[in-house]
Order: C-alpha cells, then structure tokens, then sequence
C-alpha cells in the first residue's frame, strides 16, 4: 500500500515535471513568434515610411523638372 502511494506521488510529480517542460516549450515558442512578428511589423513601419518619404521626393523631383 505505501509503495503503492509513493508510486502514485512520484508519477504525479513526472506527469507535473513533464506537463510544466512542455507548457515551458510552448511559451518560448509563442514569445519567439511574437517577437518575429513584432520584428516584421515594425521592418513593415520602416519600409512603408521610407517609401512614403522616397515617393514624396519623387515627386518633388519631378515637379521640377
């Protein structure tokens, strides 16, 4: 019977260890996600805001000419 309980308790603790590595995993998964996605937004925000000054320069130039 004592072996038994001590049997259950150690699995339950794998079972938690395990349950916790795994929920560890996902939210580095999920954060490093985020962080790409925030990296790519923020390329986006760059990009859209060089073009808008690149296209505003264009057409100063061409007003000129």
């Amino acid at each position: 019977m004592v072996m038994f309980l001590v049997t259950a308790c150690v699995a339950m603790l794998f079972t938690f260890a395990a349950a916790c590595m795994v929920l560890t995993v996902a939210a580095f998964v999920v954060m490093s996600f985020t962080l790409a996605a925030a990296f790519v937004l923020v390329l986006c925000m760059f990009t859209a805001t060089f073009m808008m000054v690149l296209h505003h320069r264009l057409l100063m130039l061409f007003r000129y000419i």
